[in-house]
């Protein structure tokens, strides 16, 4: 994720089995491979146990007030009493960008801009009660046909779920199933649908060889002057 000053991401770090007093410490780091310097500060570590022997404990981070040029810090999760540790990397910026991974999960407003993340809502595999792999991709052009009907054009892996899939089949304005993968099945039915799944070229055709579809627009659905 990227932060700029005063920016902040909270961390959850999780144990399927932990007794007794075992916990999750973090550090701020400087480099990839190191477990001290780095910018920012951390905040207190709120360890909770489960009724099961699980462990769950989130950290907030922040970046500095003045971030005076771009650059990285490392937040490291180490299991204590333990050797093992992972690394999750922040990317400091002058800009003031801030990407947080909790809210490309969320739902987009309407009308939804051009470029963003969509997909079928159809389009996923399963094992047990989990998405184990999906597509999805972005509503790349507005286009308009002679009776000023308004499409989405993107690929075919994004909109028709690389096969053929019946006309009712819409992508959703929600953040593909790729932005939200592996969440439960119950979570696959994003809401807002954008538009309808109407016309696709087959894949793997030597007679078209391209990955193209399109989707009639839902009334209020899409920005129409075509904003990415």
């Amino acid at each position: 994720m990227a932060l700029g000053a005063n920016g902040q991401v909270t961390f959850t770090g999780y144990l399927a089995e932990a007794s007794g007093y075992t916990g999750i410490n973090y550090a701020l780091s400087s480099s990839a491979t190191g477990s001290s310097g780095g910018l920012g500060s951390l905040g207190p570590t709120n360890c909770q146990r489960g009724s099961r022997p699980s462990l769950t404990a989130p950290s907030p981070t922040t970046a500095p007030a003045l971030v005076s040029a771009n650059s990285a810090t490392w937040v490291w999760p180490r299991w204590v009493n333990s050797s093992s540790r992972a690394a999750a990397e922040i990317l400091l910026n002058t800009a003031g960008i801030s990407s947080n991974p909790a809210t490309h999960q969320a739902q987009l407003d309407t009308p939804v801009s051009l470029g963003t993340s969509g997909g079928n809502n159809n389009d996923y595999d399963t094992r047990g009660n989990q998405i184990v792999t999906c597509c999805g991709g972005t509503p790349g052009s507005l286009i308009q046909d002679s009776r000023n009907r308004q499409y989405l054009l993107s690929n075919n892996h994004v909109l028709g779920a690389e096969r053929t899939m019946p006309a009712w089949a819409t992508p959703s304005s929600s953040q593909g199933l790729l932005t939200t993968t592996a969440r439960r099945l119950a979570m696959a039915a994003v809401h807002c649908p954008i538009g309808s799944l109407t016309g696709w070229l087959a894949l793997k055709s030597s007679a078209t060889n391209a990955d193209a579809a399109i989707a009639q627009v839902n009334s209020g659905a899409v920005n129409t002057a075509g904003r990415s």
